[in-house]
């Protein structure tokens, strides 16, 4: 082997090397299952701790947009907004599904946290529970555009869960455009583009 060769392989050993690191480390950033069921728990068992994948949310105001059509459609004037009432009590938290802008597309990570969720909901602890699947986007774009994203966010994550085998009686979507920023001082910001879970009833 030349000098050269050497050096190409021992390149590449370095960049296979930091390709793992990466992937275990975007694996180690999503919750596990009895942290999620800690942070939907009724009273919530302790302070929840910050993570890379969601953090405890407080309560939304008191009224907010029902996605009244479950199933995905093309025409956004279909996705019904109906403004219901929230349990401003509930608790819930921000999920790391952030979407590129102007989609309800799902990654990879995104179903692999989605799977997590589902048997969290499927536990003894949740499973009599309800809960509220909120949709928000950032503020690129029009309210006429980003209410019915929101809501297409919304159903998106709720039609995996449900694929997953939590009963659609159970989920509920909601979709607030961009009115509700996690991030205020940039308003396009990635972590804007979300979904939040939070317990409908106990």
């Amino acid at each position: 082997m030349t000098a050269l060769q050497m050096v190409v392989s021992r390149a590449c050993a370095c960049c296979l090397l930091t390709l793992a690191a990466h992937s275990a480390s975007a694996a180690d950033d999503i919750p596990g299952v009895d942290s999620l069921i800690a942070a939907l728990s009724s009273p919530p068992p302790g302070p929840v701790a910050r993570s890379l994948s969601f953090t405890s949310t407080d309560a939304p105001d008191p009224a907010t947009h029902l996605c009244a059509s479950h199933r995905r459609t093309n025409h956004a004037d279909a996705r019904n907004l109906v403004v219901v009432g929230y349990d401003p009590a509930a608790p819930g938290i921000d999920l790391d599904l952030h979407f590129v802008t102007g989609s309800d597309r799902l990654r990879e990570r995104d179903r692999r946290l989605l799977d997590q969720l589902a048997m969290a909901m499927a536990s003894d602890s949740l499973s009599n529970a309800r809960f509220a699947i909120a949709g928000h986007t950032d503020a690129t774009g029009s309210d006429s555009i980003n209410q019915p994203l929101s809501c297409a966010r919304a159903i998106a994550a709720r039609e995996y869960l449900i694929d997953r085998g939590i009963a659609a009686g159970r989920l509920s979507a909601y979709g607030f455009g961009s009115a509700r920023p996690v991030d205020r001082s940039r308003l396009d910001a990635a972590e804007n583009r979300r979904v939040e879970i939070r317990r409908e009833q106990y």
